[in-house]
């Protein structure tokens, strides 16, 4: 989402003066804006940021958009970043990047809640790749009122996985030591 990528890495201002570089940089972020906004009549949002530091450690940022109109939802979408050890940019041991999804749709009776790491996301090595996600989802009306899920990476190979249930990525590691030595691992947990 244009709005949150902005926050973790803010685009430069065009010199003082330079109002052809304004006009150019107004005309790129609409249209950054109207790939993901799309106009419609008797809809409506609001959205609020917050860029934060979490026990100078996690750096982030979270968007809290509230959408009414036809519809009501709430919506919380964000990014986080961790190196450790912490603020050393030249030679971390790990760095996680998540992606964060949440929502509220009372119109649809759930609560779903979801993250992905990021390809940026290491240990040990930048070629040692951490991957995985996890979701939470509660069906509190509808047809599924009543059930909910929790997953970090996935579920058993044998499950069934309904249809309307979130499915994260396998939590795991894969790093290409040399040309001819890779190891892989991966795991999960499902309630």
């Amino acid at each position: 989402f244009p709005l949150v990528a902005q926050a973790m890495a803010p685009v430069s201002s065009p010199a003082s003066g330079d109002l052809s570089g304004v006009q150019n940089l107004i005309a790129t972020q609409m249209a950054l804006l109207q790939s993901c906004i799309i106009p419609a009549a008797g809809e409506y949002f609001v959205a609020a940021g917050v860029k934060f530091t979490s026990f100078e450690l996690v750096h982030g940022f979270l968007l809290a958009i509230v959408q009414f109109g036809h519809e009501f939802s709430i919506e919380l979408i964000g990014l986080a970043n961790a190196l450790l050890p912490p603020n050393d940019t030249a030679s971390p041991l790990a760095e996680a990047q998540l992606a964060i999804l949440a929502q509220y749709l009372p119109d649809e009776g759930v609560v779903w809640v979801q993250g992905q790491l990021t390809p940026n996301s290491y240990i040990l090595s930048p070629d040692c790749h951490l991957t995985g996600g996890f979701a939470l989802a509660s069906w509190f009306g509808g047809a599924h009122q009543g059930q909910f899920v929790v997953s970090i990476g996935g579920y058993h190979p044998q499950f069934v996985v309904p249809n309307y249930y979130p499915v994260p990525a396998p939590v795991g590691f894969n790093w290409q030591v040399t040309s001819d030595l890779s190891v892989k691992g991966n795991g999960y947990f499902a309630l």
